[in-house]
């Protein structure tokens, strides 16, 4: 039927084309987030330790695939009493890495060194407000 050469040549003409096809993905682009991808307020959860002088908190997220990238940057406004903001940043896979399609649940965890109980605590994404709590509770 086939000859042993030919199945070669098939095999390395694939090879070939997904190559081209590797080297011809798009740059990074940003990533777009539709409202049901965004954590609610309950994805949220923010306690406040007088004792230890700390913020901790855990916002869950869900990545559009494993690959994307998530980086987190927190920042006290100089306001009394303080407001704290964390802002997500997720990127795409940089070009040509190979990713499979899965949604993926992940979780942003931190503690914050804060003398005085903050007024707020505020979650972005990309830029994007995704929550707010105001009434933080103390921690257990």
């Amino acid at each position: 039927m086939w000859g042993e050469g030919a199945m070669t040549r098939m095999h390395l003409a694939v090879l070939l084309l997904a190559i081209a096809a590797i080297g011809c993905a798009p740059e990074q682009q940003p990533v777009i987030y539709e409202d049901d991808t965004l954590p609610s307020d309950e994805g949220i959860v923010v306690t406040y330790s007088s004792e230890e002088s700390t913020l901790s908190y855990s916002i869950s997220i869900t990545k559009p695939t494993p690959c994307h990238e998530v980086k987190a940057e927190e920042n006290i406004l100089d306001s009394f009493p303080p407001q704290v903001q964390v802002s997500i940043s997720m990127s795409a896979p940089p070009a040509g890495r190979v990713c499979i399609q899965v949604i993926e649940e992940t979780s942003i965890e931190g503690s914050i060194a804060i003398r005085t109980k903050p007024r707020s605590f505020s979650a972005f994404i990309n830029g994007r407000l995704v929550g707010t709590i105001t009434n933080i509770p103390r921690a257990t």
